[in-house]
């Protein structure tokens, strides 16, 4: 039997008062559900990149998003176009000035 300290008496009731409302709206839905027993191993080819691997994609990441590579791809900005010249003619233009 263990001892009664004030200290354990306020662990307990810490643990009590440790509950949120979404723990409360959530713990009956996962009482009722249970993740299925999957058996999966890890492919053998497949291993932890060196630290120099990981320097590189970081470093190649970050200037792929700096240098708007990646802003280019999702966001697909128009190259061509056209333009007005002094006349009022429409031009096609291969690359669209500030784009």
């Amino acid at each position: 039997m263990t001892k009664w300290t004030k200290q354990t008496d306020q662990v307990r009731i810490d643990k009590l008062l440790d509950w949120t409302t979404m723990d409360v709206l959530i713990r009956p839905v996962f009482s009722l559900l249970s993740p299925p027993e999957l058996k999966l191993k890890r492919p053998s080819w497949v291993q932890q990149p060196s630290s120099n691997q990981m320097l590189c994609f970081v470093l190649l990441s970050y200037f792929l998003v700096t240098g708007g590579l990646i802003y280019d791809v999702i966001v697909e900005p128009p190259s061509m176009g056209q333009t007005t010249d002094e006349q009022g003619h429409s031009r096609p233009v291969a690359f669209m000035q500030y784009r």
